[in-house]
């Protein structure tokens, strides 16, 4: 945008800046414009972060014969191991036609892989989802560390014990299949891209050491809840708090805000 400078025949066009009645208040509109990005960039991450909502995902819109198949094989999970599920025990639990699930499948086994990569995406962006409240809700460093340390004590507790076995088996079972093994490096993808997103947001705060890759920290810490597993199956198992005095000890040091020096082997 530019002014007309009258009396100033060498500089007939003046950019607006340079207005007398801008020029003495460009350096404020300079300054609340910066804080007007740095606004707007925040509230761009916040709308990113918010795009999954667990309470939303049942709304997605799926055929009721799939549902009906999807539903069905999940039941199935609760007293039978993927490989001893059948075709036909899918179609006599759904009440659905063989020509109809090979018509939203490729076999049977394409549902068994689905509703084993359906079963491993919601738990995950569920735990996610518990992160992200906590992002939002939290005022400062120490009341961020104290609620992450909380939902990963959690999540990594006794009781989730069959949730992480389960994990481990879907990835044995996808190893060897190389249709599962792609779909599950995508859904994998989304949840370590999400996860990291919420590392980006506590870096933006000054709550995180922001020299560390949020994608890294995200893989890392799901690492570290699955690695319980190797407890959950030993004959002896670790004292509950012992474990989660390592974990917290963990999440404090590691999101340390301040620069971690780099030790070279």
């Amino acid at each position: 945008m530019w002014y007309e400078a009258k009396g100033r025949p060498e500089r007939r066009m003046m950019p607006f800046y340079a207005h007398p009645s801008i020029s003495m208040a460009w350096p404020f509109i300079r300054l609340n414009n910066l804080v007007l990005c740095q606004l707007v960039g925040s509230a761009l991450l916040i709308n990113k972060l918010q795009q999954y909502d667990g309470k939303k995902r049942g709304k997605i819109t799926v055929h009721p014969t799939r549902k009906l198949l999807l539903d069905a094989t999940d039941a199935l999970f609760e007293k039978h191991h993927p490989d001893m599920i059948t075709g036909q025990m899918i179609l006599r639990a759904s009440g659905v036609s063989h020509g109809s699930l090979y018509h939203h499948f490729e076999d049977a086994s394409d549902v068994v892989e689905t509703v084993m990569l359906d079963r491993f995406f919601d738990r995950a962006m569920k735990d996610i989802h518990n992160i992200k409240s906590v992002v939002f809700n939290a005022k400062d460093r120490p009341s961020y560390i104290e609620a992450v340390s909380a939902i990963t004590v959690e999540v990594q507790s006794t009781k989730n014990s069959a949730k992480r076995i389960e994990r481990v088996n879907l990835l044995a079972y996808a190893a060897s299949r190389p249709r599962m093994l792609t779909k599950l490096a995508e859904k994998q993808q989304a949840v370590s891209a999400d996860f990291a997103d919420t590392m980006v947001y506590a870096q933006q705060r000054g709550w995180i050491n922001q020299n560390l890759s949020p994608l890294s920290l995200s893989v890392f810490f799901q690492a570290l809840t699955l690695g319980r597993v190797l407890d959950d199956i030993s004959s002896k198992h670790t004292a509950p708090d012992d474990w989660n005095q390592i974990v917290i000890m963990c999440i404090d040091k590691i999101l340390a805000a301040e620069p971690v020096t780099t030790v070279r082997p």
